[in-house]
């Protein structure tokens, strides 16, 4: 694994090389962002969220709204997520899936951690991005361009990172209809919210389709409020301990 000082040196290479990031005919300034997890900091590579970069890309794709490129937003309830599993995770599974990876965030956390996971997004811009920011850092880690429902039917993972995908209702039924299909048998998923309307029935909704459900208040630093981590297993896997191990998860 890189050090950290490595890792700093390494994005700056690419900075340098790569100033642009392409999307359609347009090209888009690249800048760094520093995310600080308390015992780390993760810098990535980001296109500026302005309000005039988002239209522009929005009439460059002739986006829908399911579409808009919500990938390039900081959304904090992924770096919870982060510093959560920086928290209460000393070796994750081999076989984890970043769902919904946006910009690559947790991908870079994992190489940071000395882990690696697959990465998937349904956006390809979002795809190509999160590619370019673990290649800076020389990540091993797979990318995939594909949404909820078409998913390689045979995979299985044993952990699945949802960062801050409860966003809309709609995504609701999909991210369960996805889990029950490649969530492993003795597996876990774990999802990250903001408080948001759109999720206050998540909880019911997973218990209802055969999970196990736990929910949790995480306090990160970049955050004023808490955010809200739901643990979901099957029902047929052992049920989840009241306050996880570390050791054991």
């Amino acid at each position: 694994m890189h050090s950290f000082a490595t890792s700093i040196e390494r994005i700056q290479e690419v900075v340098n090389s790569v100033k642009h990031f392409q999307i359609g005919t347009k090209a888009f300034p690249l800048t760094e962002v520093a995310v600080n997890l308390g015992s780390r900091t993760i810098n990535l590579l980001n296109v500026p969220t302005s309000s005039d970069n988002l239209e522009d890309i929005v009439a460059e794709r002739g986006l829908t709204e399911r579409r808009w490129p919500y990938w390039l937003e900081e959304w904090k309830a992924n770096f919870a997520l982060g510093h959560f599993l920086l928290q209460n995770w000393k070796k994750p599974p081999e076989n984890t899936l970043d769902l919904g990876c946006g910009n690559g965030f947790l991908g870079l956390l994992f190489h940071e951690m000395g882990f690696r996971l697959f990465a998937c997004d349904f956006n390809e811009d979002a795809c190509r991005l999160a590619a370019l920011n673990l290649r800076s850092r020389q990540a091993v880690a797979q990318v995939m361009c594909a949404d909820l429902s078409s998913f390689p039917s045979r995979m299985e993972f044993d952990l699945i990172l949802m960062g801050d995908m409860l966003y809309a209702r709609e995504n609701i039924t999909m991210v369960l209809d996805f889990l029950q299909r490649h969530l492993a048998a003795e597996g876990k998923a774990l999802a990250s919210d903001a408080g948001r309307s759109s999720a206050e029935n998540f909880g019911d909704l997973a218990i209802a389709r055969g999970f196990l459900m736990e929910k949790q208040a995480h306090h990160w630093p970049g955050m004023a409020g808490a955010i809200d981590i739901y643990i979901l297993v099957k029902d047929s896997a052992c049920p989840i301990p009241a306050s996880p191990n570390p050791a054991e998860w």
